[in-house]
């Protein structure tokens, strides 16, 4: 997988890449992927979901952009432990606004935060059964590559909210949800 995927990126790195962002013009992003959640729980282990969404962003000069958008995110989890054996499936609507710097050749950076708003909570399983809290507060930090107005991102999200509901959101053993997601995206002038 990692061979095809470096593969991939050589291959459109030969397609022309935009330098940069053309000051005071704003872009729309639109973009859809794969999710993979994890915990800091020691309970939990890993699942893959999917990602969807749109992103507004204004350039405030050649290489450095804000942006806002929305998405929306099926994020997946299992607990198992001692007498229960729990399947979270998360469904979010995510506000991202980051900061994005442009270093050359259609590589970029960004950061910023993200709040997720809980939408439907299917959890299914043996045990007790969890209560989510309906907000949370995440970091998001990736890396993106553009070429031929197509969008390559890997990003990781870091919760700095815990997620469940009967536990003190600022509990240090209240389990935080974290996320690695992979996007393909189209990014058109406006």
């Amino acid at each position: 997988m990692k061979k095809l995927l470096v593969v991939a990126i050589l291959a459109l790195s030969a397609v022309s890449a935009f330098a940069q962002v053309e000051e005071g013009k704003s872009y729309l992003k639109v973009y859809g992927g794969y999710t993979n959640t994890t915990s800091n729980a020691s309970d939990a282990s890993a699942k893959s979901g999917f990602v969807g969404g749109a992103l507004l962003e204004y350039a405030l000069g050649d290489n450095v952009s804000l942006g806002f958008g929305a998405n929306y995110a099926k994020k997946q989890i299992n607990f198992c432990g001692s007498g229960y054996d729990l399947d979270a499936e998360l469904n979010y609507i995510t506000v991202p606004i980051i900061a994005r710097y442009y270093i050359a050749g259609g590589l970029s950076v960004y950061s910023g935060g993200e709040l997720s708003y809980l939408v439907s909570d299917d959890t299914k399983g043996t045990g007790q059964l969890m209560k989510h809290n309906k907000f949370n507060v995440g970091i998001p930090v990736g890396i993106g590559f553009e070429f031929s107005h197509f969008v390559l991102e890997a990003q990781y999200s870091v919760s700095v909210t815990g997620f469940r509901k009967d536990m003190d959101s600022s509990n240090t053993t209240n389990p935080k949800i974290n996320g690695f997601q992979v996007t393909l995206g189209y990014k058109f002038s406006l």
